[in-house]
C-alpha cells in the first residue's frame, strides 16, 4: 500500500509548478548564456577594418505563435545557433541583437566580440516563458572574420513540448548585408 501511495505522489510532486512562478527558468537560460558568452569573449573589440569578410544576418524567431483563433498563443523556446562552416579559420560574432515584433531591441547579448572556432558552434536559448519578443521576433546577426571563410550558417530553433504534444521547427538566417 505504502509503494502505490508513493507511485501516486510522486508523479504529482513533479507536476506542481514553483511558486515562484517562470522566473526559474529565464534565470536559468540568462545564466547559461551569459557562461557561454564569457567562455568565447574576446578582451578587445575586433574593428570592421580588419575584416576579411562577414555579414549582417537577419533571422525569423517565433517565440510565440497562435493557434485556434487569434486570441490564444502557444509559447516556444527559442535557441539561435551560429555554427562556423569553416574547417580553418575563427569566426567572430560582433553582434547578437533580439528584437520584438514592433522591431524594437529588446536585447543586446554582447558588449564585446566572440570567438567561434573552426566547425563549432555557438548558441544562446531565449526561454519559452519569455514573451518579450512576441510573434515576430528576430535577431540580428552581425559577424566578421580576418581570413576569407565560408558563411556560417546561422539559424533558429524554436520547440516546445505540453501535454505530451510537441511543435518544433527550424528558420534560417538571410544576409541583408554584406561586410567586404
Amino acid at each position: 500500500m505504502k509503494k502505490l501511495l508513493i507511485l501516486l505522489t510522486f508523479p504529482l510532486l513533479f507536476s506542481c509548478n514553483d511558486i515562484g512562478g517562470d522566473k526559474p527558468a529565464l534565470d536559468f537560460f540568462q545564466k547559461m548564456n551569459m557562461k557561454k558568452i564569457a567562455a568565447h569573449e574576446l578582451a578587445e573589440d575586433i574593428p570592421d577594418s580588419a575584416a576579411a569578410a562577414g555579414e549582417y544576418v537577419y533571422v525569423p524567431v517565433y517565440s510565440s505563435i497562435y493557434y485556434r483563433d487569434s486570441t490564444k498563443v502557444y509559447n516556444l523556446t527559442v535557441t539561435l545557433g551560429i555554427r562556423n562552416t569553416d574547417t580553418i579559420n575563427d569566426i567572430f560574432i560582433k553582434e547578437i541583437n533580439y528584437n520584438n515584433s514592433k522591431g524594437e531591441s529588446v536585447m543586446k547579448f554582447l558588449k564585446k566580440p566572440v570567438r567561434v572556432k573552426p566547425l563549432e558552434t555557438f548558441d544562446l536559448v531565449i526561454a519559452e516563458d519569455d514573451t518579450t519578443g512576441g510573434i515576430g521576433a528576430n535577431f540580428i546577426v552581425k559577424w566578421i572574420s580576418k581570413s576569407p571563410v565560408q558563411s556560417p550558417i546561422i539559424e533558429a530553433v524554436m520547440i516546445s513540448i505540453r501535454q505530451g504534444v510537441g511543435i518544433s521547427f527550424v528558420e534560417s538566417g538571410r544576409v541583408i548585408k554584406k561586410i567586404r
